[in-house]
């Protein structure tokens, strides 16, 4: 039972506008699109035309701006993108999601809001200053007004960025499906934002990030201290590797991670994306434990706007402990039908010491 209550609760997470397979485009890096060296969050005025012309399968003439083009002057958009030198941008994201979960124990179904949230952000120069303004759901007590990312940017140099605030650090594949094993139980899931300070390098075909962070001070939690890097290169337009590192302290366990991630676009419909990821856990004691852990998606986009994919996301906490292995396989659709909206079905099997069906239904609108 307790199993069950676990792999559920996995699903009751957020997301961010982030979507790594355009790659397949020749997008190898996130700045085009988005503010965040990241990815995700408030998306430039270029983010939002390419959500148009490639990412959605219909679309009238500025659909993709703010309130689906209602704001016709110019110059009214390009400050409210903050295209020019200095201007605001807004942006936010609604999802909801209809759950489902069949197993020899449990049967059951729910539908509840994921994420409530404006984002707005403010470009000076070199300058931006970002921070997400909503609500958090919780299952068990009343939803709170919350600030769960704000940061500060500065580009000093055209292939450098510094960003110091509260959000995920930079590790992995920066997919939106926080429900996998590379996020949720690594501690890159989305409600697990943390106090940073990176470095950003991005040019051509490289790019790197170092970080240095900690868990936000509270009495409910030890503090946390970690360094993190990332190295990636891509060896075509449409193909991207990188090596992760991460490194943290506490006074409950230290642990380091070695990861291996790829993007890798075949065609304009056919992509993949992977990561696996190898973890050492140590307690003051002197304990040691070692865990595997993995994602793996493949997509083939059959026709614009709508994506099949089918993945394995699956870990072993304890290399030691056979009972610590899961695997879930899932297949599902993407749709994308217009800007702004975006429908994920997904189906999951799980192969964890007992037979396990978990499906779901996300529907995303996002500003």
């Amino acid at each position: 039972m307790q199993l069950v209550v676990i792999l559920f609760s996995l699903f009751i997470s957020l997301q961010v506008f982030a979507y790594p397979e355009m790659i397949r485009h020749g997008y190898i890096n996130c700045t085009a699109c988005h503010v965040s060296p990241a990815g995700g969050g408030l998306p430039t005025a270029y983010g939002r035309s390419i959500s148009k012309e490639l990412l959605s399968r219909w679309g009238y003439e500025g659909e993709e701006n703010l309130l689906h083009g209602a704001i016709k002057s110019e110059s009214v958009m390009n400050w409210l993108n903050g295209s020019q030198e200095v201007g605001f941008n807004i942006g936010g994201n609604f999802r909801y999601i209809q759950q489902y979960i069949n197993s020899d124990l449990i049967e059951r179904g729910r539908f509840f809001p994921m994420q409530r949230d404006l984002e707005v952000g403010f470009k000076w120069n070199q300058w931006a200053i970002v921070s997400t303004l909503g609500y958090q759901y919780y299952a068990n007590a009343n939803d709170e007004f919350d600030t769960r990312r704000y940061y500060v940017l500065y580009q000093p140099h055209e292939y450098v960025s510094l960003r110091a605030g509260r959000f995920l650090p930079i590790y992995g594949l920066m997919i939106a499906d926080h429900y996998a094993d590379i996020k949720r139980s690594l501690q890159f899931d989305q409600g697990q934002e943390r106090d940073n300070f990176e470095v950003n390098f991005i040019k051509d075909s490289w790019s790197a990030s170092a970080t240095y962070s900690q868990t936000p001070q509270s009495a409910l939690r030890s503090l946390d201290k970690a360094v993190s890097a990332q190295i990636n290169y891509a060896f075509t337009d449409t193909h991207r590797v990188g090596v992760n590192y991460w490194k943290s302290e506490s006074d409950v366990f230290e642990r380091s991670i070695f990861g291996l991630t790829g993007l890798f676009g075949f065609t304009h419909e056919l992509y993949a994306l992977s990561e696996i990821d190898y973890q050492v856990s140590e307690t003051p004691g002197g304990a040691s434990t070692s865990g595997l852990y993995y994602f793996h998606r493949l997509g083939y986009e059959f026709t614009r706007g709508l994506h099949l994919i089918a993945q394995i996301n699956g870990s072993q906490s304890d290399l030691d402990q056979s009972a610590t292995e899961s695997v879930g396989y899932g297949l599902g659709l993407n749709f994308y039908p217009r800007p702004h909206f975006e429908i994920q079905a997904l189906w999951n099997r799980f192969d964890a010491n007992m037979d396990l069906d978990m499906g779901f239904l996300i529907m995303h609108y996002y500003f």
